[in-house]
């Protein structure tokens, strides 16, 4: 017997088909003991029914097509596998309803994602209820987290108490006051001089600079240009702290005409 090579795709006529060649119909019998053909797809693939279930041992698949059915129209679509972007992938599916809005949902090894496309403009209104749908705020403690707290009107509540506290009136009963003041004047000069010298019965001081020069005033002894505590320009005043009892110098930038007028008050 004579066997031609097979023509994958290329059906035979009838004066091709003759008993020499190896075809033949498969059957397959029902529960029913009804003969019904074996059924394959125009690409010669082998269909099975829904619900089939294989188990086959060793079995290799390489680039197998999966087929799924629209359960409204019939129609089949072979699914699709999509990149999850780090080195994994999924079974993917997308479903679109008459408002334009597509779901797709990615499926593999226990990890799963939700994409929602809208293709149309789309409006939702969204009910909260607060007895079940809250999202508790936490802070942490430097140890633990804990939660915001909030009184029955939904006030913040701040614990105040790290901060100090603050008098709600001033005293002013024991505040140093002055009857007295000593006015002195010292002539202007590129040479450090005291001001004021030591005096433990001081209440405050003020001092003037009524020259065209600048003058550098210094809590302590010998002042210069740069050693100095405040630095008076021309025709500026300034007030000594009320607390500052101590000895006081001055200098100018430059000699020239021009005095600086010192309050003591005692």
């Amino acid at each position: 017997m004579t066997v031609r090579d097979p023509r994958y795709g290329i059906p035979l006529n009838a004066e091709e088909l003759t008993s020499s060649d190896p075809c033949a119909v498969l059957y397959g019998v029902t529960p029913t003991n009804k003969f019904i053909p074996i059924q394959i797809d125009v690409d010669g693939r082998l269909r099975l029914g829904a619900g089939v279930t294989l188990d086959v041992e060793g079995l290799e698949l390489g680039d197998v097509g999966i087929l799924g059915e629209d359960p409204d129209t019939g129609t089949e679509h072979e699914l699709s596998i999509t990149s999850l972007g780090d080195g994994g992938w999924g079974l993917k599916t997308t479903l679109h309803d008459a408002t334009g809005i597509g779901i797709t949902s990615t499926l593999v090894s226990g990890k799963q994602s939700l994409d929602v496309n809208v293709t149309t403009p789309l409006s939702i209104s969204l009910t909260i209820d607060h007895t079940t749908s809250n999202i508790l705020v936490y802070g942490n403690d430097g140890t633990n987290d804990q939660k915001l707290k909030t009184n029955a009107s939904g006030e913040l509540q701040v614990d105040v108490g790290n901060f100090p506290s603050f008098p709600t009136s001033i005293d002013v009963s024991n505040f140093p006051t002055a009857a007295t003041s000593n006015v002195t004047s010292k002539a202007r000069s590129n040479a450090s001089q005291t001001f004021l010298v030591l005096n433990a019965s001081r209440k405050g001081a003020t001092i003037y600079n009524d020259s065209g020069a600048l003058l550098y005033i210094k809590f302590g002894a010998v002042a210069t240009s740069s050693d100095f505590t405040v630095r008076l320009a021309s025709q500026s005043y300034y007030e000594v702290p009320f607390s500052y009892t101590g000895r006081i110098d001055g200098i100018w930038a430059s000699a020239g005409a021009g005095n600086a007028l010192i309050t003591e008050l005692v």
